[in-house]
């Protein structure tokens, strides 16, 4: 038997319409929520009664093509306190802070073993010159905060590159100058393209971990499982 909530269901989410189907879901259900427009808000560290049963936080990268640029920075202390105060979340401060950082996913491929397109890390325009021997054209340059595909960029040659770099927008963590993080990386094409192989630059150990589906076939907890749910099913 479902017992009724404590409190209401918070739902993080500055987008105007992202959450019209789960919203729909909630009211078919006759679950209480509330809206939480992280945009314009605020909160106190000191206030220690939860407000919310639940928070699914459905903050995106692409807020600051919205205009809620500040919502990619405000959202982690957020998360942070409301997990704090023993707030169930969905899509945790932990989980979001991947979503958010192309430079962290990387880091996260490499160490589990999954083969990813070679890419380089700068935080400076000058920086990407200096990294062209690693890689190779055409190259893509995307900012680290992007969502939705904003600011990715194809270039197709040097010459290209020198004439648009100054113009490159390297997102909302911009330093430097207005440089923020990117990756650099060689075009993958399309799997129909007889060079594909050539300018696709991948990893060459072949000691990569098995994927989360071949250890689940094998009795094994996923790569991701988290200490309590290997626990709860009797695994080391």
């Amino acid at each position: 038997m479902n017992r009724p909530l404590s409190a209401p269901i918070g739902i993080l989410d500055e987008h105007p319409e992202w959450s019209a189907r789960l919203i729909a879901e909630l009211n078919r259900r006759g679950l209480p929520w509330e809206k939480i427009d992280h945009s314009n808000h605020g909160y106190e560290p000191r206030e220690r009664r939860p407000a919310y049963a639940v928070i699914v936080n459905r903050t995106s990268p692409s807020s600051h093509t919205r205009g809620h640029g500040g919502v990619l920075f405000y959202a982690e202390p957020l998360l942070d306190y409301y997990e704090s105060l023993g707030v169930p979340v969905v899509n945790p401060v932990a989980a979001y802070r991947f979503e958010k950082s192309k430079a962290l996913q990387l880091g996260l491929f490499e160490r589990l073993g999954v083969r990813y397109p070679r890419a380089i890390v700068v935080n400076h325009r000058d920086q990407v010159l200096k990294v062209l021997d690693r890689v190779s054209f055409p190259l893509v340059v995307k900012p680290n905060i992007g969502g939705s595909g904003a600011g990715i960029v194809r270039l197709s040659t040097r010459e290209e590159l020198e004439e648009r770099l100054p113009g490159l927008d390297f997102g909302p963590d911009g330093t430097a100058g207005g440089a923020g993080v990117h990756r650099v990386r060689g075009w993958t094409a399309s799997p129909s393209t007889p060079s594909a192989s050539s300018v696709r630059a991948m990893p060459a150990s072949t000691s990569a971990r098995p994927t989360s589906a071949k250890r689940r076939q094998r009795g094994r907890p996923p790569i991701w499982a988290s200490a309590r749910w290997r626990r709860s099913r009797g695994s080391a």
